[in-house]
């Protein structure tokens, strides 16, 4: 009985002794531990490894074995929620345009706060006399530089006095303006708008009507410019050379001399190296000529041939320059001027035809000797430049121009208006009425313009009217407006 009992104690201690050693075997599960930094897929596979080694008797260890599986899952899960964090990230990015595109919509609402500009905003006006006065002498080349050539040719020999030599042949190419001492206004605007593509002058070719201008053309470079304000800029608005028994109602003293010598015995029927010369030396007369500045003028009158008086002008464009002696004395023949200008004779320079002149010298002794006297306009000498104001009085309405016979309105400004454009567009954009004219003048009528048909004449539809001017500043739409019909 008792070996039976030491048997069975034996026995007992066996199986424990088995069972201590099957504990031993959760060894792995610290391996499956170190599996946790390997994909999912590979920790899964290493599990039927582990539980291979427990017999199929054994229940607790399959427990234990089942806890790997829970565990490695959720280091997925971890990791999927951090792509969720990332995908917010892009939302607040994304948010960052729609600021930006908003900046547009504040943008665009401007406008309809914004009041309308002020009169003489559409203007480039210089900032200074020395800017004013290279504008008038850029000008002025440009007028002694279009290139052009005539459809036939233009023969003025017979047509004045001073032009005896005056003629353009077909076929040659000239360059400036072409001479004539009626109109004295012409303009670049002007004769260009005449010229075809390939450059031929197609404008009238009387020598009273055709698009030219005389020695005066500093006239236009001045008004151009914005020497000339507050005056017309044609003949009959103001002369070089006044006549002082003249009551056409020209502006008296818009011409002055440069420098102080002694103009008080002019007379517009004498001579000036009889009225004027007589009366300032030498000395006196270079004294003048030193303070001639670019944009100036020298002029002088004589008497012709024939018993009448005749005058001519030229343009400085540079400031004199003076030599003067170790007594501070001017030298007069080595001080000197440099000018341009339009003559009556055509003539080669630089391989061209022209009757333009351009940046010739001449000392102050040659202009005594010659007759020439310095002069300027007021707008020069004052240093001032005028602030350009446009206005249009008693224009159309929307209201009322569908049924108007005419346009309507006065144009006036206190700068030269070189060219007025009016145009009336259908819906299609395509000008139903057109017109252009060059004032050369302070104001003009709108209802001069040469339109070949008036609002009342159009047909049923939906229109645009614009008036558009030009001075030398720039264009300003002075009419934008829709009507009906």
């Amino acid at each position: 009985m008792k070996k039976i009992i030491v048997s069975m104690i034996l026995i007992l201690l066996a199986f424990v002794l088995i069972a201590c050693g099957q504990g031993e075997t959760a060894a792995p599960e610290t391996g499956g531990d170190k599996a946790d930094t390997t994909p999912p897929s590979e920790t899964t596979s290493g599990a039927p490894d582990v539980t291979a080694a427990v017999p199929a008797e054994t229940t607790a260890a399959p427990e234990t074995t089942a806890a790997v599986p829970d565990t490695t899952p959720a280091t997925p899960e971890t990791t999927t929620a951090v792509p969720e964090t990332t995908t917010a990230t892009p939302e607040t990015t994304t948010a960052a345009p729609e600021t930006t595109t908003a900046a547009p919509v504040t943008t665009t609402a401007t406008p309809e706060t914004t009041p309308p500009a002020p009169s003489g905003s559409e203007f480039t006006v210089p900032k200074d006399m020395n800017e004013l006065r290279a504008n008038v002498i850029s000008y002025f080349n440009e007028l002694a530089n279009v290139k052009w050539r005539c459809k036939d040719t233009i023969d003025f020999r017979k047509s004045s006095v001073i032009t005896p030599n005056l003629i353009y042949e077909r076929g040659k190419t000239y360059y400036g303006i072409p001479y004539s001492s009626q109109p004295k206004k012409a303009s670049l605007l002007e004769f260009t708008d005449y010229l075809t593509d390939s450059g031929i002058y197609t404008g009238p070719t009387e020598y009273t009507t055709i698009i030219g201008a005389d020695c005066g053309s500093m006239r236009t470079a001045w008004a151009w410019g914005g020497a000339v304000s507050g005056v017309g800029m044609s003949f009959t608005d103001y002369e070089f050379f006044e006549n002082e028994k003249e009551t056409s109602g020209r502006v008296k003293g818009f011409i002055v001399p440069v420098g102080d010598y002694d103009f008080s015995h002019y007379s517009f029927s004498v001579p000036l190296t009889e009225c004027v010369f007589p009366y300032n030396d030498l000395a006196t007369m270079c004294k003048s000529y030193a303070e001639l500045k670019s944009c100036d003028v020298i002029g002088k009158r004589w008497r012709l041939n024939t018993g009448g008086m005749t005058q001519h002008l030229r343009m400085t464009v540079e400031d004199a320059t003076v030599v003067r002696n170790g007594k501070g004395e001017i030298i007069p023949d080595k001080s000197y001027i440099v000018y341009s200008e339009q003559t009556s004779t055509p003539t080669v320079v630089d391989g061209k035809n022209t009757t333009w002149n351009l940046n010739v010298k001449q000392s102050f002794k040659m202009l005594y000797n010659e007759g020439y006297v310095p002069m300027t306009s007021v707008c020069l000498a004052s240093g001032e430049i005028a602030k350009p104001v446009m206005t249009i009085l008693g224009g159309n309405t929307a209201e009322g121009i569908a049924a108007s016979t005419r346009f309507s309105g006065t144009v006036q400004c206190n700068y030269n208006f070189f060219a007025a454009e009016l145009t009336v567009t259908d819906e299609s954009g395509n000008a139903v009425i057109h017109a252009k004219t060059y004032p050369y003048a302070l104001s003009f009528d709108v209802s001069e313009m040469p339109v070949d048909k008036v609002p009342s004449d159009l047909p049923a539809g939906k229109y645009h009217y614009t008036l558009k001017a030009t001075i030398g500043f720039g264009t300003k739409t002075l009419v934008s407006m829709d009507f009906a019909k």
